[in-house]
């Protein structure tokens, strides 16, 4: 979700600042976010049973290209199979593409990781049509969409082992920062949706302050909920 989708009780002011704010920082920030050479990644033998699948829905080239340039070096970097999707002209065969993409990962025996980078949207659905056999080999679903922390039992019973998603119409964006940076260093799954939620938080409030307008609205429809595995990480589950 993007920043310029501010939430009901956030001025329209705040919304512009946080927006213009993004676009501004994006281009200082990308090409050090997605190499970050100072984080440490879990490197292991089982990488090459872990696969991403990312999603970017149809939004403005300058946000698809910030979302491609940030995500993919980081999710190459842990992975041994990238797939990255990004949603072009009127989306009429997305669900085709997507299916036949992701089905083919899944097919392959390897555990999915899915990063639906996109606003409210319907993937689930469209994960639904695919074989039992293939959904339960997805492990994290992380969704940026507003208001989409409510597929979370859908997830969850299609076979997903952990679902992260947010409350209301957020700045996702800006905890996906976050989130992936620390899901690639290995951390368990509740320890980053808690982590990321703070960091998220102090960024807006410092934000909201200078702009003078308030910030837990904000704040409030921002914040991440996770179902499911809470000790996961991105080599596995602690035993």
């Amino acid at each position: 979700m993007s920043a310029q989708d501010a939430a009901p009780g956030c001025s329209r002011r705040t919304a512009l600042g946080v927006t213009a704010l993004l676009v501004v920082s994006c281009f200082a920030l990308v090409g050090a976010l997605s190499d970050a050479p100072r984080l440490a990644r879990p490197i292991t033998a089982e990488r090459a049973q872990r696969a991403a699948f990312a999603i970017r829905d149809r939004v403005y080239p300058f946000q698809q290209w910030g979302s491609r340039a940030f995500s993919l070096p980081l999710l190459e970097s842990v992975y041994g199979r990238v797939e990255y999707l990004t949603l072009r002209g009127d989306g009429s065969d997305g669900a085709a593409r997507y299916r036949e993409r992701l089905g083919a990962l899944l097919e392959s025996g390897v555990e999915v990781d899915l990063f639906l980078l996109a606003h409210t949207n319907p993937f689930v659905a469209w994960t639904r049509e695919l074989a039992p056999a293939q959904r339960e080999r997805i492990r994290l679903v992380y969704n940026t969409g507003c208001y989409d922390l409510h597929q979370r039992d859908e997830w969850l019973a299609l076979g997903a082992d952990a679902y992260v998603g947010h409350v209301g119409n957020s700045a996702s964006s800006l905890f996906y920062v976050y989130f992936l940076r620390a899901w690639i260093r290995g951390e368990p799954l509740a320890e980053i949706v808690e982590g990321s939620n703070a960091l998220t938080a102090r960024f807006l409030r410092r934000l909201c302050g200078l702009l003078g307008a308030r910030a837990e609205p904000l704040v409030d429809a921002t914040r991440a909920e996770l179902g499911g595995e809470e000790h996961l990480a991105i080599t596995g589950v602690p035993r």
